[in-house]
C-alpha cells in the first residue's frame, strides 16, 4: 500500500492511503464507495450508461472486467481483479 500526501487548508497535511486496482493503477481509499461483480444484467446496463456519460475508467487492458468500483466522484472503474482480492487489499491483506 502507498500513501499520498496532499495539502489541505492552512498547513494541514492530508494523508490518503492508496490501494492497488491492478495493472499498476491505484485509487485513494476514501474515494471508493462500492466494489462488486459485473455479472448481473442491471450492472451491465449501468456500465453501458456510465460509458455513454464518459464516466468509465477501464483498467482491464483488454482482459475481462471482474470487478466494478463505484467512486464518490461519480466514476465507474473496471478492474481485472476479483472483488475478494480488492477487499483483501482494503483490509490490509496481501493478495495477488
Amino acid at each position: 500500500m502507498s500513501r499520498s500526501r496532499g495539502k489541505e487548508g492552512k498547513g494541514k497535511e492530508r494523508v490518503s492511503e492508496l490501494i492497488s486496482l491492478g495493472q499498476e493503477s491505484l485509487i485513494a481509499r476514501e474515494q471508493v464507495v462500492v466494489i462488486t461483480r459485473p455479472d448481473s444484467a442491471p450492472l451491465k446496463r449501468l456500465i453501458k450508461h456510465y460509458r455513454e456519460q464518459g464516466k468509465v475508467i477501464d483498467l482491464t487492458r483488454g482482459r475481462k472486467a471482474r470487478s466494478l468500483i463505484f467512486t464518490s466522484a461519480g466514476f465507474l472503474v473496471l478492474s481485472p481483479l476479483r472483488p475478494r482480492t480488492l477487499a483483501g487489499r482494503f483490509l490490509g491483506e496481501e493478495q495477488g
